[in-house]
């Protein structure tokens, strides 16, 4: 009785273990996003007709799911607010859905990823994806620039800071010029630096 019960208590911490969390609201995350986005020297590059922003999720976490509904609907508006001029819209993937990150970003017109927080999921198939798509991807969740996401956020003396992994952003095609570069912490192969 004892052990099922330790072996209960292991498996569920386990899974908490594997739902990160994000230190920064994610409505003040969407607003910072769009500031990043605009200071990537390859924005005008993918702007073309418009900016798509695939929303990565998971609809059974609805912790994610809401990350996500929320994410959305902030970056929507912080667009309006910033950059109103370029179409912009926001497209849901469910990362457990039946299609693959492969065939469902294309199809999508993503731009540009961001990554709600996940349980479970293999978050480098993103990162690998990210690169080979040439798709910036952002996220609220630090941990996953370790698994080579290229921007997020963390909280330092309770404000928002920019983390950045150059080298996942520069292979995902994002080219950050040194303002924003002086501003945020660098990165770099799954140790955070200082600037």
């Amino acid at each position: 009785m004892k052990r099922s019960l330790v072996a209960a208590l292991l498996l569920v911490a386990g899974l908490q273990a594997y739902a990160q969390e994000a230190p920064v609201p994610v409505g003040l995350q969407a607003r910072i996003f769009i500031k990043v986005l605009l200071f990537d020297r390859s924005y005008e590059r993918r702007a073309g007709d418009g900016i798509v922003v695939g929303v990565l999720y998971q609809e059974a976490f609805r912790r994610s799911y809401l990350a996500a509904e929320e994410f959305a609907k902030a970056a929507n508006a912080a667009w309006a607010d910033q950059a109103g001029s370029v179409p912009f819209r926001c497209v849901m993937i469910d990362v457990d859905g039946p299609s693959r990150l492969a065939e469902s970003l294309p199809a999508a017109g993503v731009d540009i990823l961001y990554v709600a927080p996940l349980r479970s999921y293999d978050v480098g198939k993103i990162a690998q994806a990210s690169r080979q798509m040439r798709l910036p991807a952002y996220t609220g969740v630090p941990e996953y620039l370790d698994a080579g996401l290229g921007v997020s956020l963390d909280l330092r003396d309770e404000k928002p800071r920019i983390l950045i992994n150059l080298a996942a952003s520069k292979e995902s095609g994002a080219e950050y010029g040194s303002q924003l570069l002086s501003l945020a912490r660098i990165v770099d192969g799954g140790e955070r630096k200082k600037p």
